[in-house]
């Protein structure tokens, strides 16, 4: 199957954001590779078998640069299972039975399931006392 974008042209302006953008680490810097690599005449399917994805993943950033410019190659927010606790009612609940008992945070999981009516595992408990800091180790 041939592959409908052959080359991208870009400007140097483009190229430096591309390059400082494929430096930043995470699944954003790999698009960047992948668009500087299209630039320069790769094939998707060369592209594909350097990063280990199919031809139909680069085609589809390559569009989606090609649509939107640098902003397309970002993750776009939504993406991802939503999060369980994430009010203030939930970090308030959270909080108080913390003060309660500190030590078995377990135990704490089950009463703020009973009293928030919502279902999840310790280690979500232990990711939202992470990035709301609240201290859950006593």
């Amino acid at each position: 199957m041939a592959n409908k974008i052959k080359k991208i042209e870009l400007s140097e302006s483009e190229i430096r954001e591309l390059e400082k953008g494929s430096k930043s680490g995470g699944t954003y810097s790999l698009r960047c590779q992948m668009i500087l690599l299209k630039s320069r005449g790769y094939t998707s399917l060369e592209i594909g078998n350097h990063f280990q994805c199919t031809t139909q993943v680069i085609d589809r950033w390559v569009n989606r640069y090609i649509d939107n410019g640098i902003e397309g190659l970002y993750t776009k927010p939504g993406r991802g299972r939503p999060k369980i606790l994430v009010s203030e009612n939930d970090k308030k609940t959270i909080e108080e039975k913390l003060q309660d008992e500190r030590q078995r945070l377990r135990h704490i999981k089950e009463d703020i399931e009973k009293e928030l009516n919502k279902n999840f595992s310790i280690w979500t408990l232990y990711r939202f006392l992470k990035k709301t800091a609240i201290d859950g180790e006593g």
